[in-house]
């Protein structure tokens, strides 16, 4: 399993945004494994469902990124970079290539699982 599938997801405010300790990890944790259905739809050739959970998990980003960049500005921007990418080959893409937007998927999720440390 990936280190974001093995994080509990409590400790939100009622908001569903994060207040003290390591809440900016356990829901980006969380939203994460929303990336492991993007893949798992282009695993399966379903570049439509990729694209509608990865737009789910860039949705969910915007109520955790703040939090985030508090805790590490060096998480935050390496997660935007990778962001980035993934929206340039599976979203902006105008035929995405599954192979390129599965990796960048793959690394955006790989930023993620070595931030969550810096997150705590």
């Amino acid at each position: 399993k990936l280190a974001h599938e093995l994080e509990d997801s409590a400790g939100t405010t009622p908001s569903g945004t994060p207040s003290t300790g390591d809440e900016a990890a356990s829901q980006l944790s969380a939203l994460a494994e929303k990336l492991d259905a993007a893949m798992t739809a282009l695993a399966q050739g379903d570049i439509a469902q990729a694209q509608a959970t990865y737009t789910e998990f860039d949705d969910g980003w915007f109520e955790v990124e703040d939090a985030v960049r508090a805790k590490s500005r060096d998480a935050y921007r390496a997660i935007e970079e990778a962001m980035g990418t993934a929206e340039n080959e599976l979203i902006r893409a105008t035929s995405p290539d599954v192979e390129k937007a599965s990796a960048a998927l793959k690394a955006l999720d790989e930023v993620i699982d070595s931030s969550l440390p810096d997150l705590r």
